[in-house]
């Protein structure tokens, strides 16, 4: 499957207009909170279903993303779909770009927005948001496993396990994992372009709401 490309530069102003509207961000309601995900509940044609699970079937899908940091800002979306009538259940989304454009975008939405790439998973078909169903504690996108930075994806501790080039998520019946390869570099050392795997398949043994511990400290720890 060839790489989708997802990044331009545009003037930065246009730029906002363009990722607001795709983004459908409100000031109002951007924000969800952990308590709000664990009241949803979901219920399930019991044909779609796992034994034992109360979690539904997905369309089981893989993406690849070109990122390209040679450029302002970064804005994927995909949504993950109910195997039985193709509803949206969630939808994976990240934003990542430069400094200047994060803070920009922050001070519109008043959502906090963490380099150098941060990754959300949210229910049904809504905006990015400050908590995300991948935290595996009551914690923001930006202390979890979904918040990557430049530097955790080269040289060895890339090979770090669940915190380096690849990385999963399990939970709600699923299994997400990501990514990354083809990395290019600066002549300074950093990272100017590269691609990002997004897979995401059913996992029966997957039931905790939300993302279970991978078993790993963050390497720094």
């Amino acid at each position: 499957m060839p790489p989708r490309r997802i990044v331009g530069r545009i003037h930065m102003k246009i730029v906002l207009m363009i990722v607001l509207c795709s983004l459908a961000i409100l000031a109002a309601g951007c924000a969800t909170s952990h308590s709000s995900a664990t009241a949803w509940e979901y219920k399930p044609k019991s044909e779609t279903t796992f034994p034992g699970s109360t979690w539904p079937r997905i369309l089981e899908v893989e993406e690849v993303y070109e990122l390209d940091y040679t450029k302002d800002w970064i804005h994927l979306q995909f949504p993950i779909r109910d195997a039985a009538d193709s509803e949206t259940l969630y939808s994976f989304i990240c934003v990542g770009g430069s400094d200047e454009y994060l803070d920009s975008l922050s001070g519109v939405t008043g959502v906090n927005f963490v380099g150098w790439l941060g990754c959300v998973l949210v229910e049904g078909i809504e905006s990015f948001s400050e908590s995300s169903l991948l935290a595996e504690e009551d914690d923001p996108y930006w202390h979890t496993r979904g918040r990557v930075s430049g530097a955790d994806l080269i040289g060895k501790r890339g090979e770090y396990p669940e915190y380096g080039r690849v990385r999963h998520f399990r939970l709600r019946g699923l299994k997400l994992t990501l990514e990354f390869f083809d990395i290019q570099e600066t002549s300074e050392g950093e990272i100017s372009k590269l691609k990002m795997r997004v897979r995401v398949v059913n996992d029966p043994t997957a039931h905790s709401a939300f993302a279970e511990p991978s078993g790993y400290q963050y390497p720094d720890k």
